[in-house]
């Protein structure tokens, strides 16, 4: 299903929208700079210009999002977030700080839903309407055993780590979309929906956490590598996975280690 949108609807779209043009044209060249590293400097810079000029004329439409431009807008989203998550596979730069270039990608797919929440009926009806109605119509199934496990081992460190209640909740919220994920991930493992939606469904004070790089934020942060790293078949998300892993366990004290002992024995799994 998702092919189909890629190949002939959402370019369908794109003819009318140039801020949609320029940032296919930005993914398709960083794909080109992947492939072909002959000439990986030229397609990289080529990408560069048509994200650089995509942003440009993104921008103003952000405050006059319509019935008719906010498919265009919401695919434009999508393809933003490839970028920055493509952009640094391509350029074989591992980011210096993975977990605060992962914040920034939340950050921006954050901010472009927050705008598009009010637009989200004009988009349902659409023609990439099946593309946000996905997640809600497929038989969800149950997550594997040992992400059960693991996920009842982050809700049991909550309880036992965290003392103030509130906070308590924003985490228990934190995990339990965690397991949806891992649960869509379960119904179809060809499906990226997951790894993009759950930036943008948990609770905003999960980021400000992260931000602050409270343990319990970051053990819950290496699990989502996990499922990053289920979606490693798509090549924009490649090695992040393992990136955010690795800097989790370099970030957590041997006190937290054991809280990321199965996202680190999953990625092993990987090698």
């Amino acid at each position: 299903m998702f092919n189909r949108f890629w190949q002939d609807v959402i370019p369908k779209e794109a003819e009318s929208y140039p801020f949609l043009m320029h940032g296919l044209l930005a993914i398709t060249a960083l794909d080109l700079a992947r492939s072909h590293p002959s000439r990986q400097q030229f397609y990289l810079d080529l990408a560069i210009r048509h994200q650089d000029m995509a942003i440009i004329l993104f921008r103003p439409t952000l405050n006059g999002i319509t019935e008719k431009n906010s498919s265009a807008v919401f695919a434009y989203s999508a393809v933003a977030a490839m970028i920055a998550f493509a952009m640094p596979q391509v350029s074989g730069t591992l980011p210096a700080d993975p977990i605060a270039e992962l914040l920034g990608i939340f950050k921006l797919m954050r901010g472009i839903y927050a705008v598009l929440g009010a637009a989200r009926g004009w988009i349902d009806r659409s023609s990439l309407g099946p593309l946000i109605r996905f997640e809600h119509d497929v038989t969800i199934v149950p997550a594997p055993a040992d992400v059960v496990d693991a996920l009842l081992a982050l809700e049991e460190r909550n309880r036992l780590s965290t003392e103030n209640e509130l906070v308590r909740e924003v985490y228990s919220s934190v995990i339990n979309d965690l397991r949806s994920a891992f649960e869509h991930q379960s119904t179809s493992v060809s499906s990226r929906a997951p790894t993009f939606s759950w930036p943008i469904v948990v609770t905003s004070a999960y980021p400000v956490a992260l931000a602050r790089r409270e343990p319990l934020a970051l053990a819950i942060l290496a699990h989502y590598g996990v499922v990053i790293n289920n979606s490693r078949h798509c090549w924009w998300f490649g090695t992040w996975g393992r990136w955010i892993i690795d800097a989790v366990d370099e970030a957590l004290t041997e006190e937290w280690q054991p809280s990321i002992q199965w996202p680190k024995e999953k990625i092993a799994e990987t090698n």
